[in-house]
């Protein structure tokens, strides 16, 4: 049936007004629930059903909570609303989540209100995954700030006449058509014969039982409870169907290890339908200049020990060669993320994504794929035609598997700068990042190295070897930032911490711009003075930024960021400002349309507010977008669970096609995973003579050097850790304190202090004197039950002597039988393979946020994501060559055999079809499906002399 997109603000918002044919519904209002409602709003029944909603005048916001009544929306592919309104301009936000894993999100949604009744309906793209839902959630807005919608204003009644969840016709037909495409086994065809028959007879059996089931879908007659039963099978069959098949062929192909290949816009899985094809040459498209990938699995149908992979040189037959060094292969590592924050399919599976860069040697588990990553780079004088070589791989130092590898050179250059602005944050050097951390714990090191890191001369500080061990570490990981054409910069380092020169110039000898810091501190302008006027002698002023207010939303942030950014204006005039800033009109509604000269925005409110956007570009501002641990998948993004070409995409053909300025990511070795800790303990305050003697996996694990002298008779270290107990729960107290030496004092002081602030605001301090002749190191343990329920706790060792040094570490503040969710540095380096079970990057619950490199035992590693973050920002360099391609032919001063139809070819192909993506979930899935696309420009840009 027809559909119409409703338009908003002249962009598409993913919502529909819609006309599809249901076959079941269920209307969440048609069963009278029970509304929470919070202050401020009122839902009462409508006579011929539903419910109207009504804003008290001066609510701003109202939260509506609606139980959903479903056990399970697995097999709705649908969320419609019908509504009425004469408000002439009314937006709410809905969410959707789930109660497994707890509370995760299914939908988020802003919903724009039409004055008169009209459907709107959103696609549930987790149609098929076990969804069951908790309730359904409006937030609706009232002359608020708004600044994450465009303005709303509720003053009449809203009806909701029906909400409900649907089974469409057009939902059933796309898994009709997912299913005929898993039971095509021509695939198998290069296996043999048997493999061919075994996959049919699996094959038959499937179809036969979907046809079944199919039948019971689409009978008017049958019951509705009988038809969402055999939808819901239909889903798992979808699941399942395609590695059945699959796995029948391989076992009983011909080939004891079966190979298989694909490009580099997959991700391929152990236990699942491979992307690409069997027993064929592994193949990469590229140009001059470039880096392109493509993969080899094996499929061993016996175990495999100590395999290894060793490739030769690429040929032309002509003598040119692409040399093996221009070629890197190294097998991909799988984890298995944490329950998320979000519906995902791949729950609880292995997913693949660090580059095994290190590992000299795996063992293959029998009946799995495993997947190895190529990287193959054309030199920048690379003459164009095809080159051939062979991949070898060998266990226990025999052959297994040998495969074709091809490279085509296409006969045009990628330019060392790229065109898409992007700054990737590699902070290094602390910031919120934990990057040294997770190579030394020695906090004299560290600091020689951090010197070293901002000294315009490192080369004559004195390190030490660990410092050196670090730099190296360092330098190692800039340089694969570089090779994977990530430019990177320490955004969130305060102004006051200083790039050398060196570094400087290393940024912007790639196409990144250069960030002075994030605008905190006092003294501003003085502490990027230097900076600045070293880049006007360099003639590289212009490409310098300052960052800061991150996703600051009220008007009082806005206009804090309009007197401080007025200030680097007037004195540094070229120096651009940027911000995070989560005023989605750009500045209208803040009054800071001249306060911003680029602004960074989600992607999901980038594609709403485009409009706004264009009126921002005419007022000579920038509008770039950024990823971070939202949106979530199906969205593109680059958590771990996302797509493949989602990954590809976001950075590559989306920007090019919605007109995107640039693109920002805030952290890139974050390392941080949340685990269940007894611990309550943040970081450490020092008070007096106390130096940081070694770091521990986390702040609270710092071990600390405590002196005192007649000069200085007093220090310690101290925190504040907040309980926010419901019921007073007995805390216990830990620390190991050793004595290193302690003057003979009768005003001295050695003890542990606790102060409880009871949530009635009340307090009590506790005090556990510490042995002075302590010769052995004490472990300190005091559990105190408190009188009330305690809010926070001050928790302190303090030692007063005129002569005294104590070392103090493990430090502990438990509760009794309670435990807390909290973050956690990572404690160990990915290194063997290729599973790596309990390895977590989950900041935020969301799986992968903020690191897309991983630690390895001497450096640091890539992971997939990263190299399909360079394969995509190459990908948007191709429309950009062909958009210039085009001019330049048009004028006559590049030549191509036919004009006329090239052009028309080239015209269309800088067009970015939906079939390649259409909106931020919906896009080619299959990395054939991008490769394609990219091959057509490839081949047009080939073609021009």
């Amino acid at each position: 049936m027809k559909k119409w997109m409703l338009l908003v603000a002249g962009t598409v918002s993913g919502l529909t007004l819609t006309a599809s044919e249901v076959l079941l519904s269920h209307d969440i209002l048609a069963a009278k629930p029970e509304i929470d409602i919070q202050k401020g709003g009122a839902m009462n029944a409508l006579p011929q059903g539903g419910y109207r909603f009504t804003l008290t005048p001066e609510t701003r916001e109202c939260w509506v909570r609606i139980p959903v009544g479903l056990p399970d929306l697995k097999a709705y592919d649908e969320l419609e609303f019908t509504i009425k309104t004469e408000n002439p301009k009314a937006a709410a936000v809905l969410e959707l989540n789930t109660s497994r894993p707890d509370n995760a999100l299914v939908m988020k949604k802003n919903l724009f209100l039409k004055p008169g009744q009209a459907k709107y309906s959103w696609r549930n793209m987790h149609a098929g995954v076990s969804v069951p839902p908790t309730k359904l959630s409006l937030r609706m807005l009232n002359k608020q700030d708004n600044y994450h919608l465009p303005q709303s204003e509720i003053a009449r009644p809203v009806d909701f006449e029906g909400i409900r969840f649907n089974v469409t016709r057009e939902g059933v037909e796309r898994l009709q058509k997912e299913l005929d495409a898993l039971f095509d086994t021509s695939r198998y065809g290069v296996l043999g014969k048997g493999a061919v028959s075994a996959a049919d007879r699996e094959r038959d059996l499937l179809k036969t039982g979907s046809a079944e089931l199919l039948a019971v879908v689409n009978n008017a007659k049958a019951t509705q409870a009988d038809r969402i039963k055999a939808l819901e099978k239909l889903y798992d069959l979808k699941r399942e169907a395609g590695w059945k098949i699959e796995a029948a062929a391989l076992k009983a192909a011909d080939a004891p290890v079966v190979t298989a290949v694909t490009g580099g816009a997959d991700k391929i899985f152990r236990d699942r339908r491979f992307p690409g094809r069997f027993s064929a040459p592994a193949k990469v498209e590229l140009a001059r200049q470039e880096t392109e990938s493509a993969q080899i699995a094996l499929f061993p149908k016996r175990e495999l020990k100590n395999v290894t992979v060793k490739w030769s040189a690429l040929s032309d037959g002509q003598g040119n060669t692409i040399g093996p060094e221009q070629i890197s292969i190294a097998p991909v590592g799988f984890v298995k993320p944490q329950p998320a924050a979000y519906v995902t399919e791949l729950a609880g599976e292995w997913i693949p994504d660090p580059v095994l860069a290190e590992t000299g040697k795996i063992d293959l588990a029998r009946d799995h794929y495993q997947p190895y990553w190529i990287d193959v780079r054309a030199a920048a004088g690379q003459p164009a035609g095809t080159y051939k070589g062979t991949v070898e791989f060998l266990a226990d130092g025999k052959t297994v598997a040998t495969v074709p590898l091809e490279a085509e050179v296409w006969n045009f250059t990628l330019p060392a700068k790229l065109s898409l602005p992007s700054v990737i944050s590699a902070d290094l050097l602390g910031g919120i990042s934990n990057f040294p951390r997770m190579y030394s714990n020695d906090a004299e090191a560290i600091a020689q190295w951090e010197a070293y890191m901002c000294s315009e001369e490192p080369e004559k500080l004195e390190l030490s070897e660990e410092a050196k061990r670090l730099v190296g570490i360092s330098m190692q990981t800039l340089q694969l930032y570089r090779d994977h054409r990530i430019p990177f910069s320490d955004i969130y380092r305060g102004v006051g911490k200083v790039h050398p020169g060196w570094k400087r110039r290393m940024i912007l000898e790639d196409d990144g711009l250069f960030c002075l810091g994030y605008d905190k501190g006092r003294n501003k302008i003085e502490a990027i003075r230097p900076q600045v006027e070293a880049m006007r002698k360099e003639g590289t002023a212009g490409r310098a930024y300052i960052y800061g207010y991150d996703e600051i939303t009220n008007l009082k942030a806005f206009q804090g960021m309009k007197r401080s950014y007025a200030e680097v204006k007037k004195y540094f005039p070229e120096v651009l400002r940027t911000a995070v800033a989560l005023d989605y009109t750009y500045g209208e509604l803040t009054g800071t349309t001249d306060t911003l000269d680029i602004w960074i925005v989600p992607p999901t409110e980038y594609l709403e507010s485009m409009p706004a956007a264009e009126r921002a570009r005419k007022r000579g501002c920038k509008v770039w977008w950024y990823p971070c641990n939202w949106p979530y998948p199906p969205d593109a993004n680059l958590l771990m669970e996302s797509d493949a070409t989602a990954t590809r995409l976001i950075i590559g053909f989306m920007p090019w096609k919605f007109n995107v300025d640039g693109f920002l990511y805030y952290s890139s070795t974050f390392w941080i995973g949340n685990r269940q800790t007894e611990n309550w303990l943040g970081r450490w305050g020092t008070s007096g003579n106390v130096t940081l003697k070694k770091y521990g996996v986390n702040d609270c694990d710092n071990e600390f050097s405590i002196e005192t002298s007649t000069a200085a008779r007093k220090a310690g270290i101290k925190q504040w850790a907040t309980l926010n107990q419901a019921e007073p729960v007995p805390v216990i107290a830990e620390m190991e304190i050793d004595v290193a030496y302690m003057d003979a004092d009768p005003k001295r002081k050695f003890e542990v202090e606790l102060r409880f602030n009871y949530q009635d605001k009340s307090s009590e301090t506790f005090r556990f004197p510490l042995d002075f002749g302590a010769r052995e190191v004490i472990c300190f343990s005091e559990t105190v039950t408190p009188k009330k329920p305690v809010k926070s706790v001050f928790y302190a060792l303090w030692l007063e002597n005129d002569n005294a040094k104590v070392t103090c570490g493990k430090t502990m503040l438990k509760q009794q039988g309670k435990s807390r969710k909290a973050r956690h540095r990572l404690d160990r380096a990915i290194s063997g393979g290729p599973l790596f079970e309990d390895y977590r990057l989950d900041v935020f619950a969301s799986n992968g946020d903020g690191s897309f490199f991983y630690p390895g035992l001497s450096g640091t590693l890539p992971s997939v994501r990263a190299k399909l973050l360079r394969d995509g920002r190459e990908d948007y360099e191709y429309l950009a060559l062909l958009k210039k391609a085009v001019g330049e032919v048009e004028a006559g001063s590049r030549q191509v055999a036919d004009k006329s139809a090239w052009l028309e070819q080239a015209k269309a192909a800088l067009k970015v079809g939906d079939d390649v993506c259409a909106g931020l979930d919906t896009y080619t899935r299959e990395g054939e499906g991008l490769l394609s696309y990219r091959a057509r420009i490839g081949e047009l840009l080939s073609q021009v002399q």
